[in-house]
């Protein structure tokens, strides 16, 4: 065999010696970690976090309640009426339906106004969380009835349809 003959034989030796060792590696490392799918398949309702109750024991409560706000804030500073618990973090649009995902106090809903085949979602009248209900629902705004019964008005057109 010519000089270049052996070349070309020693470079193919090399090369299918690497792609074995290559593959066994390939083949350890699948072993020893589980393939993850990333884009699984997701339902509406798959959507919704299930509500587990904390096994931790609450906080204890001070002994003394603290001042009331105004008696602690200058005079010269505005008070501000609390932040709105609830904000739209998404929607989507079906020909039959249209649902939209409010997030907040730790939770997800899914709200909507025409959708009987959707498990666990919100209709106009039913209770959130909180004491908030849900008071309508259009194509542009969520009215929210907060505890103290005052609406609370959310806009959708925000967020990509």
């Amino acid at each position: 065999m010519n000089r270049a003959g052996m070349i070309h034989a020693t470079a193919v030796a090399m090369v299918a010696a690497l792609l074995t060792m290559r593959v066994a590696g390939a083949a350890e490392m699948s072993a020893e970690r589980p393939r993850v799918d990333l884009f699984q398949a997701q339902s509406p309702a798959s959507l919704v976090a299930e509500h587990k109750p904390s096994s931790a024991e609450p906080p204890s409560l001070p002994l003394e309640p603290p001042e009331p706000a105004s008696a602690t804030l200058p005079a010269d500073i505005p008070q501000t009426k609390p932040a709105m618990p609830f904000d739209v973090s998404g929607e989507w649009r079906e020909p039959d339906r249209h649902v939209i995902v409010l997030e907040g106090m730790g939770r997800m809903f899914l709200l909507c106004g025409r959708c009987g085949g959707l498990r666990d979602a919100v209709r106009p009248g039913q209770a959130l969380a909180g004491g908030y209900r849900v008071k309508s629902i259009d194509d542009a705004d969520v009215v929210l009835a907060g505890p103290d019964g005052r609406p609370h008005r959310l806009p959708i057109d925000r967020h990509p349809h």
